[in-house]
């Protein structure tokens, strides 16, 4: 990459890191400046310069508002822990694999593009063009590239803990599922699993060796393919060049030919040999494997397995030759070496193809395209001062200051870019948005998403249509604490449907809801069923203190900016021994898991708060309300509801 920067004329800096981290920080902090670079480039995070300056630990790029490029060309997962420190604004990643760019959007990385893997030219193209074919490398059938240690393997297993007959479940869920990443196909196989089982893999996905889970899975699977492939055709003929792991696996000690240079000998391999097999690692989920263009530049035949990215990059059957199973790939082998010329047509075509889409100076060229726009950007946007939008807040539940990252968002707004981060409280292990965005700055998002379109009663009547039936027995569930007659408040009422259950079950109930479009709405099409309905924010009405049987917040909590003390008014409406029931995402569920941190669980930037079942309880307890029950929500999968008692006045 860093030859396809200087031929497209740009100043480029190699760094090596090794002997950079043997200076102290004051001399890589000024060995940075003196370079002043408009971005920093690097291979996953191996730039991420992690250091301790005055007391502080910190990321060097970030701090130094440098913004940097990470080409993420392995599975995320390894290196996610890194992925979540580093996160802001100033990072951007470019991944080799559409899946997990849709995962790590998931996770909140908004600057992630896509970024398929390609050909050296100067490499592969001109040494193969002027050396002729070597007799070393002429054979009909190669393979070139590791297979894993397979005792590390196992030494990873056991270290991990992963029972063989999960690990065999696993297998099979990603078998028929080859798109699924390692955790979606966990979580998948937990909701099919006894209870014990189901733990044993969600302590596996949620612990900090994680990223061991994925490197096992990876390696195993990995050689698995690869030396199910090589063993099968063996016989066929096939020479291996690669590491030392291969004499484990094959049958015949002659078929392994040894390692060989990837600079220097690859090139000559690939041009040489009549077809050079191909078998991806099991980290590329939809992407194509570097070597197919690396063969094709050298003017060599590939035959590789038919990865959905496949179709994008070439003609297949013209330009590229596939194969999805070992049948079919048999018959692949044995037509192209009795058809040279047919196999000579693939090799121009895919060679010409190559070239002219698929070289890393056209990649280097896109990534630089990208990177312009980012640099242009900050250079014309005069930053907005961070008060004007933030004030950092300790835990609402118990008042601590100490957290840590969970994860870091970036949203366009007035021509600059906004962060929403996320924090975990260190004490009590509550989930929230600081430093937070303040009223006025959501008000601004919840404006543009509440915007009513032409169809809006329409779609007003078909979410009432599906929420009257949970919210009738949500009222059952109430009803098992309350007795009648009595008076329901209920606070976020949105579009009233909640509040006109209740009031057609003869309650007086009353609906508070601060969006006025919401209220008009709920009026329209509720006012026959009775109740009131008041528009404002609760802490800002005149209501009658001590005066209700209950109060409800139906998924309001998290988008309060200080729940607890909207909980503390509450308290003071409610009747001596009166009730509370709360419904709140639970972000520890395995939809959550699932969803990310982007998804409607999380729901940044709207909710402001994080719960789980200990945390939602906890914040009743901690605004004085003993937790009668938490249960299992009824509007969605992943809803926790609960119901507390006022314990004193």
């Amino acid at each position: 990459m860093a030859e396809a920067l200087s031929d497209l004329g740009h100043e480029v800096h190699v760094i090596e890191l090794t002997e950079l981290f043997k200076l102290p920080a004051n001399l890589i902090i000024e060995r940075l400046h003196s370079i002043n670079p408009d971005f920093a480039l690097m291979y996953g995070v191996s730039g991420l310069i992690h250091i301790s300056h005055n007391s502080r630990e910190i990321n060097l790029l970030n701090d130094l508002d440098i913004p940097f490029a990470c080409l993420i060309c392995d599975n995320p997962e390894l290196i996610m822990k890194t992925l979540k420190w580093a996160n802001c604004s100033l990072m951007h990643l470019f991944v080799w694999d559409e899946v997990y760019e849709s995962e790590l959007r998931k996770l909140g990385f908004n600057h992630t593009y896509p970024f398929a893997l390609a050909t050296n030219a100067r490499r592969f193209a001109q040494i193969a063009a002027n050396v002729n074919k070597e007799p070393e490398f002429r054979v009909p059938l190669a393979f070139i590239g590791s297979l894993p240690n397979s005792e590390s393997i196992f030494r990873l297993q056991n270290e991990i803990g992963l029972p063989s007959l999960l690990l065999e479940a696993l297998l099979r869920v990603r078998k028929h599922n080859p798109l699924w990443t390692w955790r979606h196909c966990i979580h998948s196989l937990c909701e099919n699993l006894g209870e014990e089982s189901a733990k044993e893999l969600e302590l596996l996905v949620n612990s900090p060796g994680f990223d061991k889970v994925n490197l096992f899975l990876d390696w195993h699977l990995t050689y698995v393919n690869r030396s199910g492939i090589v063993q099968f055709l063996e016989s066929e003929g096939l020479n291996i060049w690669g590491g030392e792991n291969w004499r484990s696996v094959l049958r015949d000690a002659n078929a392994y030919r040894g390692r060989i240079d990837y600079e220097t000998e690859t090139p000559i391999l690939y041009r040489s040999a009549d077809i050079i097999i191909d078998v991806p690692s099991a980290q590329l989920l939809t992407s194509v494997n570097q070597r197919v263009f690396d063969v094709l530049a050298a003017g060599g035949f590939v035959v590789t397995h038919h990865q959905p990215d496949l179709d994008k990059f070439f003609k297949v059957g013209k330009e590229i030759c596939s194969y999805r199973s070992k049948n079919e790939l048999i018959k692949r082998i044995k037509h192209y070496l009795t058809c040279p010329d047919d196999r000579q047509e693939i090799i121009d075509a895919g060679r010409a193809r190559v070239l002219k889409e698929h070289t890393y100076e056209l990649r280097a060229k896109y990534l630089i395209d990208i990177m312009e726009k980012v640099i242009e950007k900050r250079r014309s946007v005069v930053p907005q001062l961070a008060s004007t939008y933030f004030r950092h807040i300790s835990c609402n539940i118990c008042e601590r200051g100490q957290s840590v990252d969970l994860f870091t968002i970036q949203y366009p707004y007035g021509g600059t870019e906004l962060e929403f981060k996320m924090v975990l409280c260190q004490n009590c292990g509550l989930a929230y948005n600081n430093p937070q965005w303040n009223p006025e700055l959501i008000a601004d998002f919840y404006r543009e998403k509440y915007h009513r379109t032409p169809n809006q009663h329409e779609q007003d009547v078909k979410v009432i249509n599906i929420a009257v039936p949970c919210y009738e027995q949500e009222l059952d569930f109430l009803e098992e604490y309350i007795g009648s007659p009595a008076r329901i408040l209920d606070v976020g009422s949105g579009t009233g449907s909640f509040t006109a259950v209740t009031a057609a079950r003869g309650y007086e109930a009353w609906g508070v809801e601060p969006y006025r479009k919401a209220v008009e709405t709920a009026i329209r099409l509720f006012s026959k069923c009775g109740g009131q309905y008041l528009e404002g924010y609760l802490e800002d009405l005149v209501l009658p203190k001590a005066y209700f049987n209950a109060l409800v917040f139906n998924d309001v909590l998290e988008h309060l900016h200080k729940p607890k003390q909207i909980l503390l008014l509450a308290r003071d409406l409610l009747v001596s021994g009166g009730f509370l029931l709360v419904t709140v995402p639970d972000v520890e569920s395995v939809i959550a898991k699932v969803q990310g941190y982007l998804g409607q669980l999380w729901g940044p930037p709207f909710h402001l708060y994080g719960f789980t079942r200990r945390t939602v309880k906890k914040l009743l307890e901690s605004a004085g309300f003993e937790v009668l029950k938490c249960r299992t929500g009824l509007m969605y999968s992943g809803q926790i509801m609960v119901i507390g008692k006022k314990y004193f006045d």
